[in-house]
């Protein structure tokens, strides 16, 4: 599978070595997991019987699926191929937690913060880092 963003794929697969006919459509079944199997099908054209790619789109931000495809022919839907592990894109995070302060301390002209806040609940990939800003403060401002 190839990412196409972070909630969508490309899925590519070979055709079957044996048909036992001509293919009318591929099914591509995927599930992340926590989720029920989804399942979207492909018609085959019968002048090109060689597609055999699918975009899968409306999924989960970075989560992992599980990937399976299948062929179909007049007679019905032959075995499913091996599965596939393939995780959504990355994407921005969801917000932190609120932040509080935890202390704070001054000297020598400087003034010293400690703030605490949590993990975004969605962070949707790996989290290298916070931007701090610090606005609306003045000298007598308690808050």
């Amino acid at each position: 599978g190839n990412f196409l963003s972070s909630q969508s794929l490309q899925i590519n697969w070979d055709s079957p070595r044996d048909t036992n006919g001509l293919i009318s459509f591929y099914t591509i079944y995927y599930r992340d997991p926590t989720g029920p199997e989804q399942s979207l099908t492909t018609k085959v054209d019968k002048n090109n019987n060689n597609v055999t790619m699918q975009d899968i789109l409306s999924l989960k931000k970075w989560t992992w699926y599980r990937i399976w495809v299948s062929a179909s022919t007049s007679a019905g839907e032959g075995p499913r191929s091996d599965v596939i592990n393939v995780r959504t894109d990355e994407d921005k995070p969801g917000p932190p937690g609120t932040p509080t302060l935890v202390g704070a301390s001054s000297g020598q002209g400087q003034t010293w913060l400690n703030v605490r806040w949590t993990h975004p609940v969605n962070p949707y990939g790996i989290i290298v880092g916070y931007q701090i800003r610090l606005t609306g403060v003045s000298r007598g401002n308690n808050q």
